[in-house]
């Protein structure tokens, strides 16, 4: 058996369908895979608002209206991103753990509400996962710096 992610492709829909609130973070791991994934969203409009996100991380997505086509890259790239939704959120993350450098997320209240201490089950599991606030943005905007080598965020 080999290692390495093979792409795979799928379309959502209601149950016992593929089901919606897993396309985000598949589509995130798709993005190392090898081959061409094609990702077809039914259930609802607007679900591919994270593309523009992994793109930012060197993914190679290509939307048109509810499909989305990625070809596997060797490698994405920490970067500036923003969760849209609880869904994003988790796709980012996965994202950034296995990004090169550091990853810094907005928007991170939707995964603080979306997952049940998920950030402390994954730090137990080894990853690193700071949250930084301050005068800078509010609360609603705090950002999470994701990078499975930070040592200090203090600068």
């Amino acid at each position: 058996a080999t290692s390495d992610p093979k792409a795979v492709s799928f379309k959502t829909g209601p149950y016992p369908g593929f089901p919606t609130d897993l396309q985000a973070p598949m589509m995130a791991a798709q993005c190392l895979a090898d081959g061409t994934s094609v990702v077809c969203e039914t259930v609802f409009e607007n679900r591919l608002l994270h593309v523009r996100e992994l793109q930012k991380m060197g993914a190679q997505i290509k939307v048109d209206h509810d499909t989305a086509i990625i070809t596997g890259v060797e490698k994405l790239y920490g970067a500036s991103v923003i969760a849209t939704d609880i869904r994003a959120s988790c796709a980012l993350v996965l994202a950034g753990f296995v990004a090169e450098g550091q990853t810094v997320m907005t928007g991170v209240h939707h995964f603080k509400r979306g997952y049940d201490s998920l950030d402390k089950k994954l730090q137990k599991l080894g990853a690193s996962i700071i949250y930084k606030s301050g005068q800078d943005y509010d609360d609603i905007f705090n950002k999470i710096n994701i990078n499975n080598n930070i040592k200090s965020l203090n600068s």
